[in-house]
C-alpha cells in the first residue's frame, strides 16, 4: 500500500514515521512500568503509532498529501523518533533498557494466540477496505493524472489508503515489535 502510494518500489511504513512512534510508545511504557503487561506495552505501541501518524498526516496535508512531502516529513518523524526512543533507553535503568531493546528487535519466537490478536484485529478491519479500494489503490500507483481523469480524489484516497497502512502496520508492530525490512520485502515477495 505505501509503495502504491508514494509510487516508490522501496516505500515501506517506516517512511511514514509510524514504526518510531509505536517504538516510542512501547518503550516509554516499558522504562517507566517496569512490570508492564503485553496489553499495555501494545497499546502504547498503537498509541503512539497513531500519534506519528497524526503527525505525518498533519503536517503534509497541505498540499494534498504529495507523495514527495509525505516521504520526506515521514523520514523525519522516523528520525526524530529514533533519537528519543534512544534517549528513554540511555536514561532509563540497565534492566529495563535490556527489555527495550529485546522488544525493539523484534521477534515472533514465543507469541502466544493472544499476542496475536492486535494483528487478527487490524487484518479484518483494513482487508475489506482494501478489497473495495483494490481500484483506486491501482490507479494510485500509475501517476498524478490518470486517476484524477477516471474520477478518484487523491488527497482523499491517498489519505484512506495510507491511514490502513497504518493500522496494519501498528497492529504488526504491537504483535512482535519492531523487525526491519519485512515492509520492504513483503511486497515483493507477494508478487
Amino acid at each position: 500500500v505505501v509503495q502504491a502510494v508514494s509510487r516508490n518500489p522501496l516505500a515501506e511504513p517506516g517512511v511514514l514515521g509510524v514504526v518510531s512512534g509505536a517504538g516510542v510508545g512501547a518503550v516509554a511504557v516499558l522504562t517507566v512500568v517496569p512490570l508492564a503487561s503485553f496489553w499495555l506495552i501494545g497499546g502504547s505501541a498503537l498509541a503512539g503509532a497513531a500519534a506519528a501518524a497524526a503527525l505525518v498526516f498533519g503536517l503534509a496535508a497541505r498540499r494534498g498529501l504529495e507523495q514527495n512531502r509525505l516521504v520526506l516529513i515521514g523520514i523525519g518523524v522516523q528520525a526524530g523518533g529514533g533519537a528519543f526512543v534512544s534517549l528513554l533507553i540511555v536514561l532509563t535503568d540497565p534492566y529495563n533498557a535490556t527489555k527495550a531493546l529485546a522488544w525493539l528487535g523484534g521477534s515472533t519466537y514465543g507469541r502466544t494466540f493472544p499476542e496475536l490478536i492486535p494483528v487478527l484485529v487490524a487484518l479484518a478491519a483494513a482487508l475489506p477496505v482494501l478489497a473495495v479500494m483494490r481500484r483506486d489503490l491501482d490507479l494510485i500507483g500509475l501517476d498524478g493524472d490518470t486517476p484524477r481523469l477516471l474520477g478518484v480524489r487523491l488527497g482523499t484516497t491517498r489519505l484512506g489508503l495510507l491511514s490502513i497502512a497504518v493500522v496494519l502496520t501498528a497492529g504488526a508492530v504491537a504483535a512482535v515489535g519492531v523487525i526491519g525490512f519485512v515492509g520492504l520485502v513483503a511486497p515483493h515477495a507477494a508478487r
